[in-house]
């Protein structure tokens, strides 16, 4: 498709233009405010292009074009601040639907100048990423979806191990197993002890309470012994049982059991030795394993991308030696940003994927051309020559006041 003529009146600073083009490349001169991005824009806006439109927009005007060799006419009124377009085909049909206009010309929505601004940040970046995949195919978009819906899952679980590892790696660094030290096969088992010391503990509070039970007879026969006539049967009685008491204690010492509650003691730091180094060497076991699933889901992130990649080199919609990360577009090898690329090569790169986006719409539309080195345009112009597209391009020629458009050589 190539512009053949240009009919512009009342549109934002442009009052009465009538151009024609012929399909040639042309270049908008002038300084800023002049109309040069108002034409470009009411060209775009006549194909389909039709966001973004402030709403006290109005005018009208028409846009003829060339397609496979026959003419057809784009008439523009804008109603309410809304553009109106009237398709006439070749054979003077009029057609007012939108899907019928979106037919003829194909998509529009890429935007070369919009692409350059949005390297200028990571939103903007990943803006990009998702616009070039919108331009592959649909087998294509949904198998590199699944790839990285595979990826981000397999991010956020190496992320997760690689947060658990790093706590144990905390953890252990601090155990006091950390250095390999002497310690029992197996822990020892207190039971029997408990047992015994419960045991003695019964024991031995049976004999104090009888020693206690001695005294309080013992005080008694005193005083008993001042009333000795009166109650000399049961001061026998007594003597008796105080002789049974004797016999008692006589074979029945208190034990002992400071040695096995020190054997005890003992016991319980042995096996609370015994558990922290079971624990530790459990730690340093999950450490390794997180460590190697860390490992292979490494791995399995570089094969998808690496299949991604693939399956856009093997893509014949694709820009040679384009390919994407999670953050960027990936241009030969260099991440697409305005601090790893210049606004020349971003617009060139630009340029490329609109002729993707759409390959039979045959219109470059570029703006701030001035930022183009010699080089640079003149890479863009051969490359439209070979594939047969127009350039419509703006450059700003300060102090000039006027629109100029020039045929460019």
């Amino acid at each position: 498709m190539k512009v053949l003529k240009v009919k512009i009146q009342d549109y934002k600073v442009i009052k009465n233009l009538e151009k024609e083009i012929n399909g040639n490349n042309i270049l908008l001169l002038g300084d800023n405010g002049v109309g040069k991005s108002s034409f470009i824009q009411f060209i775009e806006i006549a194909l389909g292009r039709t966001k973004d439109i402030p709403e006290v927009t109005s005018g009208q005007g028409s846009v003829i074009v060339d397609k496979d060799g026959q003419e057809w006419q784009f008439n523009v009124e804008f109603k309410k601040g809304k553009p109106q377009i009237t398709l006439i085909s070749p054979e003077g049909f009029k057609d007012v639907r939108k899907s019928v206009i979106a037919n003829v010309v194909g998509a529009m929505e890429f935007d070369i100048d919009e692409f350059v601004k949005m390297s200028d940040s990571l939103s903007g970046r990943r803006k990009q990423i998702e616009i070039y995949k919108s331009f592959l195919p649909q087998d294509i978009r949904e198998f590199i979806d699944s790839q990285e819906a595979r990826v981000q899952k397999a991010y956020d679980e190496r992320t997760e191990k690689n947060r658990e590892a790093k706590l144990l790696e905390g953890y252990i660094a601090e155990h006091p197993f950390r250095k390999i030290v002497d310690m029992p096969k197996s822990p020892v088992d207190t039971k029997q002890l408990t047992e015994q010391i419960e045991s003695a503990l019964e024991h031995n509070k049976r004999v104090m309470s009888v020693k206690e039970r001695l005294i309080q007879r013992q005080n008694e026969v005193l005083i008993l012994n001042a009333q000795i006539k009166e109650l000399a049967e049961k001061r026998m009685e007594l003597e008796k049982m105080n002789e049974s008491a004797n016999d008692w204690l006589a074979t029945n010492d208190e034990i002992n059991v400071t040695s096995m509650m020190a054997e005890k003691d003992n016991a319980f730091e042995i096996n609370s030795a015994f558990e922290k180094k079971k624990d530790f060497e459990k730690q340093k076991y999950m450490l390794e394993a997180l460590k190697a699933d860390s490992g292979e889901l490494t791995a399995f992130i570089e094969s998808s991308k690496q299949a991604i990649e693939d399956a856009i080199r093997d893509c014949d919609v694709l820009v040679d030696g384009l390919t994407f990360d999670s953050d960027s577009l990936i241009y030969n090898g260099i991440p697409v940003t305005s601090h790893n690329l210049s606004s020349s090569e971003i617009m060139h790169l630009g340029c490329k994927l609109k002729m993707a986006e759409n390959k039979d719409l045959g219109i470059l539309f570029i703006q701030r051309g001035e930022s183009l080195g010699a080089k640079r345009l003149k890479e863009i112009q051969e490359m439209a020559n070979k594939y047969d597209w127009q350039i419509i391009m703006e450059q700003v020629d300060r102090g000039n006041e006027q629109l100029t458009i020039e045929i460019m050589s």
